[in-house]
């Protein structure tokens, strides 16, 4: 008589009998998938869930920005200059002088410059502002009367894209209600505005230029204590980033201005101060301001010259822009905050669309921050730069 083999229930993996009610290895399928999701279906939708919450973050704080715009602006400039001055007050802190002190002299020197530069501008360029905006309409109509006879741009196409420029970067937002003030109550809103967000800009870089380690000291304070020690690297990274992007920006901005000016009066095209204004301006908007500026250079001496200076003049920036971006720029700024164009361009995008004109400027700054963040997590236990630790 054949004895009854018992079935066979589940085992563990060294054939001994698994507890009852275990699941065979077969039915919860390959060992780490933890369900009938694939594992690779699980990632993605992890990834998505992420960006969606990134994505909604960025346009929770772009609407709080753009309410409290008022606020904010003055505390980026203070920023900003902060970054930028904080190198030489840091440089009289280590040779001997106190820190209030530092602080009073650097913002007494850079009130001076300033001061300088407003008496300079009023004095010889002002009244050659209005001559270079009588220049770009002339030169755009010397354009169209170029091209007229190829049917390529007409006269409807250069208002329309003037007038989308111009609201893009220049037009204020529109009251609630659609309701349009008289023009005192604007005059009087803006400057009571202006004079308002300056003395925050001033107060603020007062204190970040004298208590700046400390303030820090404090933001990372209240982080949990195993997070610190990289929240105040990644802070360092990012600072040192950002001072170096903007030390270099002015010293390339200087260079741009100063090699256009004497390009143009070799060339004898007139307003030379005011489009060296224009480039040093433009310059700050990396990759199209300065070619910018150059087009508006290049109209000015379509009208005042002849079209053949004007192709000099098209010709000499593109010198000037190839020498700053080959030799000058990296000399000065360093590959460490060396962005790809591409990055540049959709940085400028993006803070145009969200903030016109101001989102231009701020964006590729913020950009090396964020660039000098990531690299922090590629690099992670390097030493922090030496100039965010000065």
């Amino acid at each position: 008589m054949a004895l009854e083999t018992p079935a066979a229930g589940p085992t563990r993996g060294d054939g001994s009998p698994a507890p009852e009610g275990a699941e065979p290895a077969a039915a919860r399928g390959p060992e780490g998938d933890g369900g009938p999701v694939p594992r690779g279906v699980r990632t993605v939708a992890a990834y998505a869930w992420a960006f969606v919450g990134v994505a909604l973050a960025v346009v929770a704080l772009s609407y709080a920005i753009a309410r409290l715009y008022v606020v904010v602006l003055p505390v980026i400039v203070a920023f900003f200059l902060a970054a930028l001055l904080g190198g030489p007050a840091g440089w009289l802190r280590r040779r001997g002088l106190p820190s209030w002190a530092a602080t009073v002299l650097v913002l007494a020197l850079f009130a001076l410059v300033l001061i300088g530069l407003a008496i300079f501008v009023e004095q010889r360029v002002v009244g050659q502002f209005a001559a270079v905006d009588f220049g770009v309409r002339g030169g755009l109509d010397r354009l169209e009367q170029l091209f007229a006879g190829l049917q390529i741009v007409s006269s409807e196409q250069i208002a329309e894209a003037v007038a989308s420029a111009r609201d893009q970067f220049l037009s204020a937002p529109a009251p609630p209600g659609g309701e349009r003030p008289n023009a005192l109550l604007t005059g009087a809103t803006t400057g009571f505005t202006v004079f308002a967000g300056t003395l925050l800009a001033a107060f603020v870089l007062f204190f970040f230029l004298l208590e700046g380690e400390r303030l820090w000291r404090a933001f990372v304070d209240v982080w949990p204590a195993r997070r610190r020690a990289d929240v105040d690297a990644i802070g360092r990274r990012a600072w040192g980033a950002l001072q170096a992007y903007l030390r270099g920006i002015t010293l390339v901005a200087l260079f741009n201005s100063v090699m256009l000016g004497l390009a143009l009066a070799v060339i004898g095209v007139p307003l030379v101060y005011s489009l060296s204004i224009v480039m040093f301006l433009a310059t700050f908007i990396p990759v199209v301001g300065s070619y910018l500026a150059g087009a508006v250079a290049a109209l000015i001496a379509l009208v005042f010259k002849d079209a053949t200076d004007a192709l000099v003049v098209l010709g000499a920036v593109v010198v000037i822009q190839q020498i700053e971006g080959n030799l000058f720029y990296p000399l000065v700024v360093g590959r460490r905050v060396r962005l790809h164009p591409v990055v540049i361009v959709l940085a400028l995008s993006v803070g145009a669309t969200l903030a016109g004109i101001t989102g231009a400027l701020v964006a590729v700054p913020l950009a090396a921050m964020v660039a000098a963040t990531a690299s922090y997590f590629r690099t992670r236990g390097a030493p922090a730069p030496a100039s965010a630790r000065g």
